[in-house]
């Protein structure tokens, strides 16, 4: 695994440990899209039972990339708010005082803590445009967090990007795949990390490869704890060259 995979398995022992649960404490409920003096904004909410706070960008690099269409910013910057508001809403359904059992917002109230979102993101630029990726840590009070990803890519034009449209046919499924495989294997044995590799996880489908990002030359793919190994396992990074893929992919993208 990666010096990434190193820091997010980090903070998933800080945060079984109990640490940092309550980072900052807000009075009432901030708005969305407060702007920190990093040029972050971030997504934040307190309660009673559960805190939120995501970072996302101010703006995207479409706004002052050559080349780039008039309004792309604008364009990807309502699709990444959208998907934050989603991700959040999700969060904030699960954590429902009206869906919690009265001994689960006893056991709440009597610890000082509450349930958790956090989220901060990476941005990459390539030359057919840029993309996101999101990794979010949600704690509602079980054996340990859940860490998971999302990623945003976008062409020049501002419009979401999917996997399947970078390629000419199906058959990078199973060319993704079989790279995948090799390189979890060994990120395992290298980490001594051992065990079973769950096959359904890097099954050839779209689903398994949905959290990508166009880094430069390199397709990047992130897999969360749980989807190829066990949770101890952590996540995983699948790093390939698009020269490798080249014969499968569109020519917009080389």
């Amino acid at each position: 695994m990666n010096s990434r995979n190193t820091i997010i398995s980090v903070v998933l022992v800080i945060a079984v440990l109990g640490v940092g649960y309550i980072l900052m404490q807000r009075g009432g409920t901030a708005p969305a899209g407060v702007v920190t003096q990093e040029g972050d904004r971030h997504y934040t909410q307190d309660t009673q039972y559960y805190t939120i706070d995501i970072a996302y960008p101010i703006q995207t690099a479409l706004g002052v990339r050559k080349g780039a269409d008039a309004g792309a910013d604008v364009k990807a910057m309502q699709t990444i708010e959208s998907t934050i508001e989603d991700i959040a809403q999700q969060f904030k359904d699960a954590a429902d005082p009206a869906n919690l059992p009265q001994v689960e917002k006893d056991r709440l109230a009597g610890s000082g803590i509450k349930y958790s979102l956090t989220g901060n993101y990476y941005a990459y630029s390539s030359p057919s445009g840029i993309s996101y990726e999101f990794t979010f840590l949600s704690d509602t009070g079980g054996a340990h967090p859940n860490a998971f990803y999302k990623t945003l890519v976008f062409d020049t034009s501002g419009n979401i990007v999917a996997l399947g449209d970078l390629f000419t046919s199906q058959d990078y499924l199973s060319r993704i795949s079989q790279i995948a495989k090799s390189q979890v294997t060994r990120q395992l044995t290298e980490e001594g990390a051992g065990g079973t590799i769950i096959e359904e996880g890097l099954a050839p489908t779209a689903e398994n490869f949905q959290n990508f990002v166009i880094d430069s030359d390199t397709l990047r793919i992130f897999i969360p704890p749980y989807q190829v190994a066990a949770y101890a396992a952590g996540s995983f990074e699948v790093e390939i060259p698009l020269t490798d893929l080249r014969d499968l992919l569109k020519e917009t993208v080389q």
